[in-house]
């Protein structure tokens, strides 16, 4: 309201006041005259500075609404990236199945990290905020910043961790599969070579003959 009504203000003072003062100015003594200009003056310039001080002020807000906007709008980028990151492991009955949930925890990891200037953003500008906000919202601001930074680690440690556990779990059971597949392999062989053995004992050598065929 008050900026919408600068060019009334200014008409009010550059002309119709003139006008005012002109019409009352023949009437005047020269010292009435000289005092009427020095106040005519003084006013000018008093509303020139209330005008440059409002104008300040005001730029003042706009740039504070931008950067509480700039805020708001980075902390919910924020959130958004710890939304999707959190997620919890498929059961899986497979070897395949164990290493697509590793897939898909490192993607997860890969993603966070690349987020990162997300939170640094974030800081930055809560930071800024902090330096203009009064004690409530300065409180506010602080408790959202330290939430978003803990909520952050917690999702990088334990996505780091529940990745480790996977991977040592993987091993494991690759090497179990390895065993199964050579143990199976080996009665494979024997069964084979079973086939061949005459089951009919005919001497103490024969019996030796077949340890060896078997073995």
């Amino acid at each position: 309201i008050y900026f919408s009504s600068e060019s009334s203000i200014r008409e009010l003072v550059s002309q119709q006041i003139q006008q005012a003062a002109d019409k009352i100015w023949p009437s005047l003594t020269s010292a009435e005259q000289e005092e009427l200009s020095l106040e005519q003056q003084q006013h000018t310039q008093l509303l020139k500075n209330t005008l440059n001080t409002a104008k300040s002020h005001r730029a003042r807000l706009e740039q504070g609404a931008d950067s509480w906007r700039d805020y708001t709008q980075t902390l919910e980028r924020v959130k958004a990236v710890i939304a999707r990151t959190r997620f919890t492991d498929e059961p899986v009955t497979t070897l395949a199945g164990l290493q697509f949930n590793i897939q898909k925890i490192t993607h997860a990891l890969n993603d966070i990290q690349n987020q990162q200037f997300e939170l640094d953003l974030l800081n930055e500008r809560g930071q800024e905020m902090l330096s203009l906000a009064d004690a409530a919202n300065h409180k506010n601001i602080e408790a959202q910043l330290a939430e978003c930074n803990a909520e952050w680690r917690e999702l990088v440690s334990g996505l780091e961790g529940r990745r480790d556990a996977l991977e040592a779990l993987s091993k494991h059971w690759e090497e179990l599969e390895a065993r199964w597949s050579h143990t199976e392999s080996r009665l494979t062989a024997i069964e084979e070579r079973s086939k061949l053995v005459d089951t009919v004992v005919r001497s103490k050598q024969h019996i030796r003959d077949t340890i060896k065929v078997l073995d």
